[in-house]
């Protein structure tokens, strides 16, 4: 099977569906890729710089703690903050306009990023979700119209799911397509 020549993203793209299909690894789809996109580059740029989506990962080194010898603070009556609920003020109000009524408690829910390389599984026909709304506990579809569904983008890794484009948003009346 032979790899298309070229260092665009699309052509890369392109490369590593096409050796996903052919049983490759995602992980090996995308390091072969990179590695033929690397090769037309060096052909064409023999002694240019990479650009920002060839380079070569980097890898990483270890650092170790070094202890700071700092001045002893002196001790405020000022109340510290909880630094897992700083920043979620308009989280707090969406929460609170779709619920009917304020979170009983309030945390920080990690969120990855979404990855720069993934593999498409397909649109996004529907969701269904339940939730407690105005004291209720109760379930919902949502089926995007065919002009809005956005994609489901798999991670390298199998592991992660997202939603990748449409033309939906979430409001106080939940997911409506736009």
């Amino acid at each position: 099977m032979p790899l298309r020549n070229g260092y665009s993203e699309a052509t890369i793209s392109r490369n590593i569906a096409e050796l996903i299909d052919a049983g490759r690894a995602p992980a090996q789809a995308e390091a072969i890729a990179y590695d033929k996109a690397r090769e037309s580059w060096r052909k064409r740029h023999p002694s240019g710089p990479w650009p920002a989506h060839l380079r070569p990962p980097q890898r990483k080194t270890r650092t170790r703690a070094v202890k700071k010898r700092t001045a002893k603070k002196k001790k405020t009556a000022a109340r510290k903050r909880n630094p897992a609920t700083r920043g979620t003020g308009k989280s707090r109000r969406a929460y609170e306009r779709f619920h009917g009524e304020p979170p009983k408690r309030q945390r920080r829910v990690y969120v990855p990023e979404p990855p720069e390389v993934g593999w498409e599984l397909g649109r996004v026909l529907g969701i269904a979700y339940e939730t407690v709304r105005d004291g209720q506990r109760l379930q919902y579809m949502h089926e995007f119209a065919a002009k809005s569904a956005p994609r489901l983008v798999i991670s390298e890794d199998g592991r992660g799911m997202f939603l990748a484009g449409g033309k939906y948003r979430v409001t106080s009346r939940g997911i409506e397509d736009r």
